[in-house]
């Protein structure tokens, strides 16, 4: 395993630890968060909002906390919005204050959360990391919900997950998805694997289309390179035999435990991998039309689809590391690859 990302605020920027615990529900911590338009409750990301990936969330870990620590989101400079701070875990206690939506919209889910209220003014100036030694400053008097709408020009709403599970859907590999399996505010599946080897696939195609007579793609693209970020994976790894490898697997181990993470399926793709993390601008092709002309069709059952990497359910919990070893447990029937 080359690398590991949380994402704790939806579509926003993502974290890279060097270790994480996960659950059946994913990475500790992943996509807990989400952000909703407040006139219909459905869920906002960055393939509507493109800037949402400007959007820099922060983490204080402290464990001897009543949350865990601190959540601190983050804003361009540019943008005259103030950041603000949210317990990274909140308690009963915290949530009691909170207001709970019975129905909040992604996808074609339906499911509870609660909108997330900044902490008073002077609580993050008493927060003390034990692990950091120094104090946060306090956070802005705004609710979390008025300065991200300020920043997205319309009404939305921060939310925390609430308590009702998120089923997450049987694959025609997995048809009999354990009852525990459940996710947070992903989009469908608790984790996303993706391989080097299979950047380096889209990378080596892009440049072969780019160096083209006549090519559709920017001459940049003959030597700039797609950064993995963009495809926004939890886990990434490297070592593979060949490209795309990790389409052929059931389930692996990570690590030195045997618990199982089952590939239940690729993971067709939209046009959000077109933006630019760092500048937060689109692309008009690529690498969408990149993965069209040689990965459209990779999942049989969806051949209008293009796919890259591959939507993953964990068995049980565990840790994961850097430079942990990868063990593939079982490998799929050929008909389902």
């Amino acid at each position: 395993m080359t690398h590991a990302k949380r994402c704790f605020l939806k579509s926003c920027k993502g974290i890279p630890v060097a270790e994480a615990k996960y659950t059946t529900q994913g990475l500790e911590n992943d996509r807990v968060f989400m952000i909703i338009d407040a006139r219909t409750n459905r869920f906002v990301t960055a393939r509507k909002i493109p800037k949402m990936l400007l959007i820099a969330p922060e983490i204080h870990i402290d464990e001897s906390s009543p949350w865990g620590g601190l959540l601190t989101v983050n804003f361009p400079s540019d943008s005259g919005c103030a950041s603000f701070t949210i317990p990274l875990r909140p308690n009963k206690k915290a949530l009691k204050c909170w207001k709970l939506l019975d129905a909040v919209t992604i996808w074609k889910d339906v499911t509870d959360a609660y909108i997330c209220e900044s902490l008073k003014p002077g609580a993050t100036a008493t927060f003390w990391s034990r692990t950091r030694n120094l104090f946060y400053p306090n956070s802005s008097p705004q609710s979390p919900s008025s300065i991200l709408s300020q920043y997205f020009g319309f009404s939305v709403h921060l939310i925390y997950k609430g308590p009702t599970p998120r089923k997450v859907q049987a694959t025609t590999t997995h048809a009999d998805l354990p009852s525990f399996s459940t996710a947070v505010f992903q989009d469908g599946y608790p984790l996303l694997v993706a391989s080097t080897e299979s950047l380096s696939a889209v990378q080596t195609q892009l440049r072969t289309l780019a160096m083209q007579d006549n090519s559709p793609f920017d001459v940049q693209w003959r030597d700039k390179p797609i950064p993995m970020e963009r495809f926004r994976p939890n886990i990434v790894l490297s070592g593979c035999s060949e490209p795309f490898e990790e389409d052929t697997w059931e389930s692996i181990a990570i690590g030195s435990a045997d618990q199982s993470i089952m590939l239940v399926s690729k993971c067709t793709r939209c046009r959000l991998p077109n933006i630019d993390p760092i500048t937060g601008i689109p692309d008009k092709i690529v690498p969408f039309q990149v993965l069209e002309a040689f990965r459209k069709g990779a999942d049989p059952l969806k051949k209008s689809e293009v796919c890259f990497a591959c939507n993953a359910v964990p068995e049980s919990s565990g840790i994961i590391r850097v430079g942990d070893q990868i063990k593939v447990l079982q490998l799929l029937p050929a008909d389902d690859e």
